[in-house]
């Protein structure tokens, strides 16, 4: 299991067809591999498009206005049974709350892409670093 820091970038777009296509459009035109990506409907016409590159620099010198960032905490190992409970159960003891988790499992690994309070990352890097059981790899 690895466990490490990592920057999040989302945007603010339209809620229609064909906006995740010209993101990413985009990313790939500047050379921007990513290591994750998600997106979801906000309501109201909004959407939101947030990812995690392989090099942050390369979105922040894009300069594209309304992008934010923050950092997050990605979790990749073998897919075990329990995996989810092993991360849940290690925040947990630590007194860690997440904002955001996402966990998804593919060709025998799995991924996590949690978030948590900017003065909690650290905490939950250390948590999930000792985190041996299902999780490890």
């Amino acid at each position: 299991m690895t466990v490490r820091k990592a920057v999040q970038f989302s945007v603010c777009v339209e809620d229609k067809p064909g906006k995740l296509a010209e993101v990413t459009k985009a990313l790939c035109e500047s050379g921007i591999n990513l290591t994750a990506l998600a997106g979801w409907t906000e309501g109201e016409g909004k959407a939101v498009i947030a990812c995690i590159p392989e090099d942050p620099d390369k979105v922040r010198a894009l300069g594209v206005p309304g992008v934010q960032e923050k950092e997050v905490i990605v979790v990749e190992g073998d897919d075990k049974l329990g995996v989810g409970y092993a991360i849940a159960q290690k925040l947990a003891a630590a007194d860690v709350n997440l904002k955001v988790c996402l966990i998804q499992a593919a060709g025998g690994k799995y991924q996590a892409v949690l978030s948590t309070c900017a003065g909690c990352i650290d905490k939950a890097v250390s948590a999930l670093q000792s985190c041996g059981c299902c999780c490890g790899s």
